[in-house]
């Protein structure tokens, strides 16, 4: 549950995206997107419920989940040029570590906020927690191998923020101790049934590694990974007052 992003400086806190999805592509990275249809369905629940949304993404990166809230454009496509932003009246909070990551997501539209702190080990300011007031949704894809619980604890630190809870950790992590925290937090807490493939495996070690972990912390899921460096889905919703 350590904050660590490996190859940080080469490949996390470029100016621009491009070498990270280049160095992702040969290994058919969110193709497709898990993220995306689980993703817009739910702030569009949220938006008929209470015409507006406000999200925090949590390891946001280049504005990738904000870009498909924003744009609908899937993973896939980031790339690509797009025409403006959909009418919707959303908000999006970019929280990661990468500063040249945020500057582009925020430059882009991508994110209306940023908050560039390690909340693993440094604590929210007191306008970064005034920031988050009113959150509706709190989404993490990706961010489970080096976000953790002290982040989270920080983002619902407040009373007041009630905000439903998305996230995709990879099917090896062991999840005893989110599912702890959500269950304490929530009424309502699910894992999907159904696993989505994230990736290939770079090498032959890394899925043997993969796979192994798998067997002991979820080995309900071990039927489904099809050669693929996979997540499941975690939703929460309804915080206990």
């Amino acid at each position: 549950m350590s904050f660590q992003k490996e190859n940080f400086s080469d490949i996390y806190n470029k100016l621009s995206p491009e070498p990270y999805i280049e160095s992702l592509k040969r290994y058919s990275y969110r193709q497709p997107d898990f993220v995306y249809d689980a993703l817009l369905a739910k702030v569009d629940s949220i938006l008929r419920e209470r015409g507006e949304c406000q999200v925090v993404d949590v390891a946001c990166s280049y504005g990738f989940n904000g870009r498909i809230i924003k744009n609908e454009m899937p993973y896939a496509s980031f790339l690509q040029k797009c025409l403006a932003p959909i009418a919707k009246n959303t908000t999006v909070i970019g929280m990661d570590i990468s500063s040249n990551a945020l500057d582009y997501a925020l430059r882009h539209h991508y994110v209306d906020h940023v908050i560039c702190q390690d909340l693993e080990h440094s604590s929210l300011t007191t306008e970064q927690a005034e920031l988050l007031r009113g959150t509706d949704l709190v989404v993490a894809s990706g961010a489970f191998s080096y976000v953790g619980l002290p982040t989270l604890k920080q983002i619902y630190a407040s009373p007041a923020n009630t905000a439903d809870f998305m996230g995709w950790p990879v099917c090896s992590y062991d999840k005893g101790a989110l599912m702890s925290f959500l269950e304490g937090l929530f009424h309502n807490v699910d894992i999907s049934a159904t696993v989505y493939p994230m990736r290939t495996f770079t090498c032959q070690q890394e899925k043997e590694t993969f796979l192994s972990a798998v067997s002991v912390n979820n080995p309900e899921f071990l039927g489904q990974l099809d050669d693929h460096l996979s997540v499941f889905q975690v939703t929460a919703s309804g915080r206990r007052s």
